[in-house]
């Protein structure tokens, strides 16, 4: 072998050497990039797609829970005056031992009606119809909380929160 051949061996050696760095340190990285780019574009898509779908279902739920809070005197005290009437209505004021209204504001111009009610010596079949009835038949007001503890008997204490979301 001569040194021209050597040379050109050499020389066909280190542009293959080349070819085979610029091939594993520019463009296959460029190609993951390129497919790793095209993953996070489909996910991101996917994201937006569910978050425009929460956003329509929000604003579904808005308008629905407006058209509930028609039903309704949306003035203060609305929920007190329903539970006043489903009190008198199931015959339950003589049990009734405190009634406290509250109310809290909450984003998107809506507001929170609560009611904290107190019975003494209920049955338990009364307290069964009374919640049935204000979540049943008052479309929009729910029972946050309910606490029973026996008494004397089959009598129970029995504090209920109720709730209902209203446009302000």
């Amino acid at each position: 072998m001569t040194t021209d051949e050597q040379k050109r061996i050499l020389l066909l050696a280190g542009i293959g050497l080349l070819v085979v760095c610029v091939v594993q340190f520019v463009v296959m990285p460029v190609l993951d990039f390129k497919d790793e780019s095209l993953k996070q574009l489909r996910r991101q898509e996917q994201r937006y797609d569910r978050l425009q779908q929460y956003a329509w279902n929000y604003a579904s739920l808005v308008a629905a829970r407006k058209n509930q809070a028609k039903k309704f005197d949306t003035g203060k005290g609305a929920l007190l005056g329903t539970v006043n009437k489903e009190v008198k209505q199931l015959n339950l004021a003589k049990n009734l031992a405190s009634m406290k209204p509250g109310s809290n504001k909450l984003q998107n111009g809506f507001k929170e009606e609560t009611v904290t009610l107190r019975f003494d010596r209920m049955y338990l079949e009364d307290v069964v119809k009374f919640l049935h009835r204000m979540e049943e038949q008052n479309d929009g007001i729910l029972v946050k909380a309910v606490s029973l503890a026996r008494k004397k008997g089959s009598f129970l204490s029995v504090d209920i929160i109720l709730a209902m979301t209203m446009p302000e």
